[in-house]
């Protein structure tokens, strides 16, 4: 296999997973924040109304996940 193919994939693959880190700890903290709000202020509150959050907390890690499948090292 190619040298920089190679370089490409484990690159594309390290970024896939940085992201999903990051995004992972944005998503708890969006998540505490509301639940916070949500017990101490006011019962209705929501960063995004109805299942907005959780459509898109899966959407992202399917990508993610997805992203980070098709590109990853094969050895």
């Amino acid at each position: 296999m190619n040298k920089n193919l190679e370089k490409h994939e484990k690159t594309v693959y390290r970024f896939s997973l940085t992201i999903a880190i990051i995004s992972s700890i944005i998503i708890l903290v969006l998540i505490a924040g509301q639940t916070y709000v949500r017990w101490y202020i006011n019962q209705t509150f929501t960063f995004l109304g109805g299942y907005e959050l959780e459509a898109l907390t899966i959407s992202v890690f399917a990508l993610l996940i997805g992203l980070a499948n098709a590109y990853k090292p094969k050895n």
